[in-house]
């Protein structure tokens, strides 16, 4: 809810105006509502103004659209930022940083151009394969850098559960569970808390990562290292899901510096 105020002693009409353009649904219409999008405020009054998002299929990246407050010679502007993401899952994972989420990997203008309905996916998947000789895109990671001045500094991911009000869609209480590369778990760089769990629809658990690079004693004045890299995949299993759709696996880059 978005509460429209005028000091006016006149009647006040108002339009919001998109001043971007907005990713659509399947069906070209936007994922954002806005009742009433247009309307009268009376003098001195308020008018609250309801915004819906109604997604319908999941993208990396966020759904977002900046309308403006249109009113006649109005001294200050305003404007209304819109943004929200969208899951096939009822279990998901996400970045907590701006830098470390997934969206910010790669840029908006690569998105897959065979996405389609869910219901068609896999009817495109083939035939992407045996006309075009490609497969789907695939999803991009959270990336989860260690600075190298604070390697102590701790990186975390939200693990959630999304709460399903829709009757039709039949959902429950997910888990999560990392999946770390045996050669890297050896060495123990690398570290998670909690690694697994339980998540009960609307509820968001936090996964803190660490980084332990080995002492070195003495460097000689020499500031030389490397940089170590490990993908854990973050598994995700039951609440809802699309018919079909095979069990998810979020992939996380870690990265530390190592000197040497």
């Amino acid at each position: 809810i978005v509460t429209l105020h005028t000091p006016s002693v006149f009647p006040l009409r108002y339009p919001l105006e998109p001043l971007d353009d907005v990713h659509t649904n399947f069906n070209n219409q936007s994922p954002f509502s806005c009742v009433p999008s247009e309307a009268d405020i009376q003098p001195g009054g308020d008018l609250e103004v309801a915004i819906k998002f109604q997604p319908d299929h999941e993208r990396p990246w966020l759904f977002h659209q900046n309308l403006r407050v249109q009113v006649p010679n109005q001294v200050k502007e305003h404007t209304i930022f819109l943004s929200g993401r969208c899951h096939a899952r009822q279990m998901y994972a996400v970045g907590n940083d701006l830098d470390s989420d997934a969206a910010r990997q790669i840029p908006e203008s690569m998105e897959d151009p065979f996405m389609v309905p869910t219901t068609l996916r896999s009817m495109a998947i083939e035939a992407q394969q045996s006309v075009l000789g490609v497969s789907p895109a695939v999803a991009p990671e959270i990336k989860l850098t260690f600075p190298r001045d604070d390697p102590d500094a701790t990186r975390t991911i939200t693990v959630g559960c999304l709460e399903i009000v829709n009757p039709d869609l039949k959902g429950g209480p997910g888990t999560y569970e990392l999946e770390w590369d045996p050669e890297m778990a050896k060495l123990g760089y690398f570290s998670a808390t909690p690694d697994k769990g339980n998540v009960a629809p609307g509820n968001t658990v936090e996964v803190a990562f660490s980084f332990s690079p080995p002492v070195i004693e003495e460097t000689y004045g020499l500031d030389v290292g490397q940089w170590s890299r490990t993908v854990v995949k973050c598994n995700l299993k039951g609440g809802y899901a699309p018919e079909g759709s095979p069990e998810a696996a979020v992939r996380i880059l870690l990265e530390g510096y190592i000197p040497v």
